[in-house]
């Protein structure tokens, strides 16, 4: 810690995860004297966020962020493969454009992160500082057994989900989990697409997986609440995730589960809604977050961290960030919800998404687009939702015609068009109506198999 900076300071970023250092660092940039508080260095450990959009390279190249060759120049991630659960051909979802992601582990993106923030000369980085009440101005903390206030012209929430700074704000910080998720890291293995993330269904949940390092490869499950713990876990993994693996992926999966090698975390959702009020600010996942699959998290934290620096009050900051995250939002929740979901009305727009990625590579590329936060208009994204769905209801018409079940297909019908409905308010709210309690969210916290919609709330 430095003695010598005042304890008043124009910014006070609360949170040192990826999104708080590039808050800091975006707003010292910007010539403001920042202190960045980190309740628990080490939890950068955990398991969480390792993969980066183009857009979120873009935000730390404007930074002056040099990333770490983690990975092979040749396996840095052109995009996406999804391996239908049909076991039809996969699905290629190119960036397009030369665009690149990057991939690493999590803590050696918060190191990164964290030291090219702490060494700008504005920034003050104090670890081990934890925030238990702000009152006006001022951040009350506790430091090595020791109690301690700083006061600054703003206050910066990027301390995640249980964010401190959102509770004081009178917002709440209660979520429901959807689901969990395992990850394991897989030594020697290959994978069937370098240089693109995998996302395989088929199994009790979806699995994403991508090269990490030149000698490993990152493999997180995504596991129904209904799963077993303890003991029987490994066993659960093994018997409903293999057959959906590639091959080159199951021995090593195997010695993985076997030497009991796996961290968990919870995956829930929150729609971005609220971005602060007077001088309290919320950015990354304090706003809100979706589930893992979709890897969109970092990139709507950074790009809020960037955008709030320039910004001078929360209304200006809510109005430019909500219509640029309204997209990547509704897709995070209504892809997720289709390739996970196990109801008819899914299951027939799972057929229909795989249908349109196979019929142009554009198609796929345009996914990418809206997916990582590079094309953010709204219209072009709910005409293709909306002729998705529509091909969706045209494949059912087609089946009923044949089989003669008329009565399914209208019910189903009318649950995809529940779906375009979703989207509609969606769109017109401002965010992704109903992404604090999704149907599938529904579904899995009443066990699995069940099939019905939740009641109206």
């Amino acid at each position: 810690m430095r003695a010598s900076v005042p304890r008043h300071y124009d910014v006070a970023v609360v949170g040192a995860g990826p999104v708080g250092a590039v808050a800091a660092l975006a707003h010292a940039r910007r010539g403001a004297r920042v202190a960045l508080c980190e309740a628990n260095p080490s939890s950068a450990r955990r398991l969480a966020g390792e993969w980066l959009h183009p857009p979120a390279i873009q935000v730390l190249r404007e930074l002056g962020i040099d990333l770490p060759s983690e990975i092979p120049e040749h396996a840095a991630g052109q995009g996406f493969v999804v391996f239908p659960d049909d076991g039809s051909a996969p699905c290629l979802l190119p960036y397009g454009d030369g665009a690149l992601a990057y991939s690493c582990r999590h803590q050696a993106l918060v190191e990164t992160l964290r030291l090219a923030a702490a060494s700008h000369p504005g920034v003050e980085y104090r670890p081990g500082v934890r925030v238990r009440r702000i009152e006006g101005r001022s951040l009350h903390y506790t430091q090595n057994g020791s109690s301690g206030f700083l006061t600054a012209d703003r206050i910066v929430g990027a301390d995640g989900r249980g964010s401190i700074v959102r509770k004081s704000l009178g917002l709440s910080v209660a979520r429901s989990i959807s689901s969990r998720m395992v990850g394991l890291l897989l030594p020697d293995a290959e994978l069937p697409f370098e240089g693109y993330g995998h996302v395989l269904l088929g199994g009790p949940g979806p699995v994403l997986c991508y090269r990490i390092a030149p000698r490993h490869v990152r493999l997180i499950l995504d596991v129904p609440l209904h799963g077993p713990a303890g003991r029987e876990r490994a066993a659960f993994l093994w018997d409903g995730y293999a057959d959906v693996l590639p091959g080159t992926l199951r021995a090593p999966f195997r010695r993985v589960l076997a030497a009991g090698a796996f961290e968990g975390a919870a995956n829930g959702v929150r729609g971005r809604r609220v971005y602060g009020h007077g001088d309290r600010f919320l950015v990354g996942d304090a706003v809100g977050y979706h589930h893992p699959l979709t890897a969109v998290g970092m990139a709507l934290g950074f790009k809020d961290a960037l955008c709030l620096a320039h910004c001078q009050s929360v209304a200006a900051y809510q109005a430019r960030r909500r219509p640029a995250s309204r997209v990547a939002e509704l897709l995070a929740v209504g892809l997720y919800e289709a390739l996970a979901d196990s109801a008819d009305e899914a299951v027939a727009t799972r057929r229909a998404i795989y249908a349109m990625w196979r019929r142009r590579t554009a198609e796929g590329t345009r996914t990418m687009g809206y997916l990582a936060c590079r094309d953010t208009r709204v219209v072009p994204f709910a005409w293709a939702f909306s002729r998705t769905i529509g091909r969706a209801v045209r494949g059912l018409g087609g089946a009923a015609w044949r089989s003669g079940q008329w009565g399914h297909a209208g019910r189903v019908a009318g649950a995809l068009l529940g779906r375009l409905r979703w989207l509609v308010l969606g769109i017109l709210s401002g965010r992704a109506r109903g992404a604090s309690r999704p149907t599938l969210l529904y579904r899995r916290e009443t066990g699995p198999g069940v099939r019905t919609a939740p009641p109206s709330r």
